[in-house]
């Protein structure tokens, strides 16, 4: 009786993963370049509520340019970084689905609306979790994931749910919530409950 060979099975498995991606890829089908290299999954949470009106959405707008321009000129992270932008408003919605940074193409945000805070980090969470799923199904090791959410206002929703989720996500999935609170002197003590 022969002896299987279960590291040439999980390796040919991989293999076909790859090639599987790949296909997907060159067809357009898949939003996965360079399978070669670890990936990160950066999402961007962004509020687009009423007080971000004016001067802030243009900012963030132009931010959106810039973190583009930026993340490009370093060749290595223009291979690995796949970003996702989310906005929040008065309900959240994905407005750039997951796809490679040299890809990505920044949209014009309008503000309007209450700040559905919790809604727009849960919407985060599981859109990371998907990438990062994505990545490991196509056999393509990644670093650890991170969420920067831009935010000017106060949640007008209940954040006390969204605290348990986004903490065991943090701890499953191994996810980074970062916080950028513009403009950056004001203090906003609800947001301490997400930490």
């Amino acid at each position: 009786m022969s002896q299987i060979d279960w590291d040439r099975i999980v390796a040919d498995a991989d293999n076909e993963a790859r090639k599987k991606v790949q296909k997907e890829s060159e067809n357009g089908q898949n939003s996965l370049d360079f399978i070669s290299e670890p990936h990160v999954a950066c999402c961007l949470l962004v509020d687009t509520s009423g007080s971000m009106q004016g001067s802030k959405i243009d900012e963030l707008n132009r931010a959106l340019q810039h973190f583009k321009k930026d993340v490009c000129a370093d060749p290595l992270s223009a291979k690995r970084v796949d970003v996702c932008v989310v906005e929040f408003n008065s309900k959240a919605s994905i407005v750039t689905p997951f796809c490679p940074i040299a890809k990505f193409k920044p949209p014009t945000l309008s503000a309007h609306s209450t700040t559905a805070m919790a809604t727009g980090i849960r919407y985060a969470i599981e859109a990371v979790h998907d990438q990062v799923s994505r990545y490991h199904a196509a056999g393509i090791e990644c670093y650890k994931p991170f969420v920067l959410m831009i935010t000017d206002g106060e949640p007008t929703e209940d954040m006390e749910g969204i605290a348990e989720k986004a903490r065991a996500a943090m701890v499953t999935c191994g996810f980074m919530l970062l916080v950028l609170k513009v403009p950056i002197w004001i203090s906003y003590p609800r947001l301490h409950i997400v930490f």
